[in-house]
């Protein structure tokens, strides 16, 4: 323990997690608890169940980081306990182990209110519950309600659930590694900040700081990557995109603006002539593009699109480009006419933010009397006719996938919410694919089921083989495509994409 124990405390509670780095809703979290519980036991993970896959910075480090955050509070103790067990850590064998601690104590553990739906499938889950009781904590993005049914089915399984009566912002890691990487505090803290910096820790892109002085980089444009960093990484997170290319592609968008061709030929950069033809606000976007790809070695053809695409758009943009060219419009310093209403949009649907985004920048030109570049104006009527994120090709040949496609298209026109392929073929015998939508709404999930129902029949001569119809979810099959519309509490509590998904076979639909 790296703190003194008070032999007298009778309420205890146990908040875990990766801590890499903790972050200002960590600490927010941890205070708060220090007022209503007599001990405050903080937990790094050694390697989490949910996050197998990250490498965090060494526990040493992590420990060093809350020390300088919390360590003064001092009912609040700091653990080492899973860091020197080693190997995945398992919330139950954590907490038997400081019922052993703490016996006598009545134990807590601390979890948020994205670890509510799942929480009975968590490694004995039996034992769990006869150990503590769970204090959630409510989290921007995940408004599970104590009266909710998943609650419910908990506490009929034995668990003792009671909910902290406070929302905690909704920060994340990955986000406090950016904002410590560019040297700001807003996200860390500067207590966290100043070990971060002593230690050197978060310096993988290093190499993009460094271009970013060779380049010319001025400091008011940092700091605009900076935020349209931070926009790109919740765009990301809301559309399901791999974070680590989002937050390359985003610190490399403005990469070229100050780049003179003889800094450029100096550095081995070469660029084809016909881009200094363009409009002079946009030939930084290819410029930084080659950049990226001559100069910094990136070989990901989506991240190298995505730099040159994000100040003119383009027909057939990927979903990364769509990210990156929405979060430089939108990032918190921008400030013009339509943009809180561009905001909104982005984040209830990809294409519809990018077509208000088009939209205001060619009207916007227009009242200027400016160039517009051509592949703005293709890419606005492309999307304005219902372009989608680009397909897979090899799945074009396929009846199964043209059918959840047609499937999908229809579910995004009645404004249902996150939609999802998902390929079966050679995984199952039930069906070849699944299409899963979100709904807002019981009569909802009626409504569109017969829509759907009639447009196949009437439009392409298909029928189902069978229609399964609850108040909350409708599993329509269809032989080769079973379709799944969902309220999103029965989303969320059954999570289909976790039963059926590999990493590698599921597709997001119009975003």
């Amino acid at each position: 323990m790296t703190a003194k124990e008070n032999k007298s405390v009778s309420k205890t509670a146990v908040f875990g997690g990766s801590f890499d780095p903790p972050h200002r809703g960590h600490i927010s979290v941890i205070k708060r608890l220090a007022k209503k519980f007599d001990r405050v036991v903080v937990v790094p993970s050694f390697i989490s169940p949910f996050k197998r896959d990250a490498k965090a910075v060494s526990g040493e480090s992590r420990i060093k980081m809350l020390e300088a955050a919390v360590g003064q509070i001092e009912n609040v103790v700091i653990s080492d306990y899973e860091l020197k067990k080693g190997g995945i850590s398992y919330s139950a064998e954590t907490m038997e182990y400081f019922s052993r601690e703490y016996a006598g104590d009545e134990l807590t553990l601390v979890i948020g209110t994205d670890m509510v739906e799942r929480l009975d499938e968590w490694k004995d889950f039996g034992r769990l519950v006869s150990l503590c009781s769970f204090f959630v904590v409510k989290r921007e993005g995940y408004d599970i309600e104590k009266d909710s049914f998943i609650v419910r089915s908990l506490e009929e399984k034995g668990a003792r659930i009671k909910f902290g009566g406070f929302k905690v912002k909704n920060y994340s890691s990955t986000l406090g590694r950016v904002s410590a990487a560019f040297g700001k505090s807003e996200i860390v803290g500067k207590d966290v900040l100043g070990v971060i910096a002593e230690e050197n820790l978060y310096s993988e892109h290093d190499d993009i700081f460094a271009a970013y002085k060779t380049f010319k980089m001025k400091k008011a444009r940092i700091n605009h990557t900076y935020r349209t960093v931070k926009a790109a990484v919740r765009l990301a997170m809301r559309y399901g995109v791999d974070i680590n290319k989002t937050v390359t592609a985003a610190m490399l968008h403005d990469i070229g603006k100050y780049a003179d061709e003889k800094t450029l030929t100096e550095n081995g950069v070469t660029v084809d002539r016909k881009v200094y033809s363009l409009p002079e606000a946009i030939v930084h976007a290819p410029v930084g593009a080659q950049i990226a790809k001559q100069y910094l070695g990136v070989k990901d053809k989506e991240i190298i699109d995505a730099i040159a695409e994000h100040t003119t758009g383009s027909e057939n943009m990927s979903t990364l480009s769509k990210i990156i060219f929405l979060a430089d419009y939108i990032e918190d310093k921008r400030d013009f006419e339509n943009l809180d209403l561009i905001r909104k949009k982005a984040f209830e649907s990809l294409d519809g933010g990018l077509i208000a985004a088009l939209e205001n920048t060619v009207e916007y030109l227009r009242r200027e009397n400016a160039e517009i570049a051509p592949q703005t104006l293709k890419a606005l009527e492309y999307y304005r006719g219902g372009g989608k994120t680009r397909r897979p090709s090899k799945k074009g040949g396929s009846p199964s996938y043209e059918l959840a496609y047609t499937m999908a298209q229809y579910l995004d026109d009645k404004k249902a919410r996150d939609i999802t392929l998902i390929d079966l073929s050679g995984k199952t015998i039930i069906a070849d694919y699944f299409v899963i939508a979100t709904v807002g709404s019981t009569t909802a999930v009626r409504a569109l089921t017969d829509f759907i129902d009639e447009k196949l029949s009437k439009d392409h001569g298909v029928e189902p083989l069978r229609r399964d119809i609850d108040a909350k979810w409708a599993a329509i099959d269809y032989g080769s495509v079973i379709m799944h519309i969902q309220c999103e509490d029965t989303r969320k509590f059954y999570d289909l994409e976790r039963l059926w998904s590999d990493g590698s076979n599921v597709e997001r639909f119009g975003i």
